[in-house]
């Protein structure tokens, strides 16, 4: 099983005990000393006192041994920092067995605590609750004895629970159900460090542990609901502590997902340098930004499965307040379709489904030029699960093609209309809408000749222009001499399939597309010219794998 987080555990304890005020435990450290070797992400090396390397320290069957086998020096550990969670209630427990040998009783087996620099924390000079053979197990400020002590436990497992409260400094110390305690100094600092040594004047001594753990008492900070397509208004105060970032505040805000939706996630202030989390139900960090959005304000874009995420608005710098605006909202789905041919020999119509089952979508249209102009555009609002369809562009005179934008995904086609004639019958090609640009396609079949034509329609809808290669393969695999066109921002082209091949009598074979942009392409493929009526779309493929 996937081990929790200390911010998995805060962000499940906010959604179980959304009530600010209720103090819950968070475990920041533990090991249980499973993995038959030591974590050296978790632990360091030292010695004891001496001039010893501390290797008499090793892990094997499910515990950790420190052994004292050198006189005056010993196995001796110390714990990577240990970042603290405010000023909450520190609790320190182990499960411990502890051996002297008695022949040379003189043996001290220590646990100290120390902030992440090693020096000592609470007011003490030498801070650390021990093991004396003569002495028993106590909390001592020095080298000497403390006055209150707990009587020894030795060669049998106990636990034992250290607490060190920063404010008050206040140290409890419990081993075997007796208790002792020491009024310290209150202390503030963001990470503390384990010390483990066994350590005496003669040898054959040892401790072994079977866990650590460290926790800290937490006041989870309040969350708000926030829907898509809603802006919020809060204040970062020093009430409530940033989960990622040490030493900042924070807000958080709930975001029901009812349905899978890619969304963009805004973050501004006018006072801070903003910084954005995203988490899901779990706590897991699924994305973070600093200046992603405009200046120093904070974006993340995400595709979110339905379900509960918390989002944290927190900053750059540290320990800082003031107003900031959240805004969530689905990003738009973009459509494209690479023809538009206008009145008054062709038509367009657009048939769209909302694929959304819970929401209705705000659908744009935008007709482009070839040269990269809007030409037109057009609006409508699609019902859950609903369908609408529409002809579009009809005053405009010149070619081009369509981009379709809306809040939530799309199911549609463009229905592209040859009138015969001056009459008004039609000659249809549907031509699907297309989600994915890409950078190499191919069209998997055309002709040029006496009988067919193919045309490749190309739309380049990016903010530079494209340049293109086309190349047209004959049945035996021979290519033609490559074919280049450049397309400018937001425009297309329409390529007959003798430019491209240089040819007129093709029957048969395939056309690459190779662009720097990714585009968007698509065929016609027809014999009206000898009074026939095929009129058939040739998707484009994507080769780019």
């Amino acid at each position: 099983m996937k081990k929790m987080n200390w911010v998995a555990w805060v962000m499940l304890l906010c959604f179980l005990l959304p009530v600010q005020g209720e103090a819950v435990s968070i475990t920041l450290f533990e090991d249980d000393f499973n993995d038959n070797s030591r974590d050296m992400k978790k632990w360091n090396l030292a010695s004891a006192f001496s001039d010893g390397i501390g290797d008499y320290v090793h892990e094997t069957d499910g515990k950790l041994i420190i052994a004292q086998n050198t006189t005056d020096d010993g196995g001796r550990v110390i714990s990577a920092p240990i970042a603290l969670q405010g000023n909450g209630l520190i609790t320190l427990s182990r499960r411990t067995l502890v051996h002297y040998n008695r022949s040379m009783p003189n043996f001290r087996g220590t646990h100290m605590v120390t902030d992440e620099n090693g020096n000592n924390i609470a007011g003490f000079s030498h801070f650390q609750f021990d093991y004396r053979s003569w002495i028993g197990f106590g909390i001592v400020t020095s080298i000497e004895p403390a006055s209150v002590l707990i009587a020894p436990v030795w060669d049998e497992w106990f636990e034992e629970v250290l607490t060190l409260d920063p404010v008050t400094g206040l140290i409890t110390y419990t081993a075997n159900g007796n208790t002792t305690t020491y009024s310290g100094t209150p202390f503030d600092v963001t990470a503390i460090k384990l010390d483990f040594h066994s350590w005496g004047w003669q040898t054959g001594h040892y401790t072994y542990l079977d866990w650590v753990k460290v926790e800290q008492e937490s006041t989870p900070c309040p969350t708000v609901s926030i829907s898509l397509d809603e802006t919020v208004s809060g204040v970062l105060e020093s009430s409530c502590d940033s989960m990622n970032r040490s030493e900042r505040y924070a807000k958080y805000y709930t975001l029901d997902m009812t349905e899978g939706s890619d969304v963009q996630i805004d973050l501004t202030s006018s006072s801070m340098d903003t910084y954005l989390f995203l988490m899901d139900s779990t706590g897991e960090l699924l994305a973070s930004d600093d200046d992603g959005g405009t200046g120093l304000n904070s974006r993340i874009n995400h595709y979110l499965e339905p379900g509960r995420y918390t989002i944290e608005a927190t900053t750059y710098n540290v320990e800082t307040t003031g107003n900031f605006e959240l805004v969530c909202k689905p990003m738009d789905q973009r459509y494209y379709v690479p023809v538009f041919k206008p009145d008054p020999a062709y038509w367009s119509g657009l048939g769209i489904t909302n694929l959304s089952s819970t929401l209705s979508t705000n659908v744009t249209v935008t007709v482009y030029g070839q040269d990269g102009t809007v030409l037109a555009t057009d609006a409508k609002t699609i019902a859950s699960r609903g369908q609408d369809s529409f002809l579009v562009g009809t005053s405009l005179t010149s070619d081009g093609w369509i981009e379709v934008a809306s809040n939530y995904k799309l199911a549609g086609l463009n229905f592209l209309g040859q009138y015969e004639g001056t009459t008004k019958n039609s000659y249809l090609a549907d031509v699907p809408f297309i989600k994915t640009l890409s950078t190499s396609l191919i069209i998997p079949h055309v002709a040029q000749n006496e009988k067919w034509d193919t045309t490749v329609f190309l739309a380049n809808p990016n903010g530079s222009a494209a340049s293109v290669t086309l190349t047209y393969f004959d049945k035996s695999g021979t290519s033609s001499t490559p074919y280049t066109v450049t397309i400018p921002a937001n425009g297309s082209k329409e390529i007959p399939t003798s430019l491209i091949s240089g040819s007129t009598s093709i029957r048969g074979g395939s056309v690459t597309i190779n662009s720097d942009q990714g585009l968007a392409a698509f065929a016609i493929y027809n014999n009206l010219k000898t009074g026939n009526y095929s009129n058939a779309g040739i998707n484009a493929v994507d080769i780019s794998d």
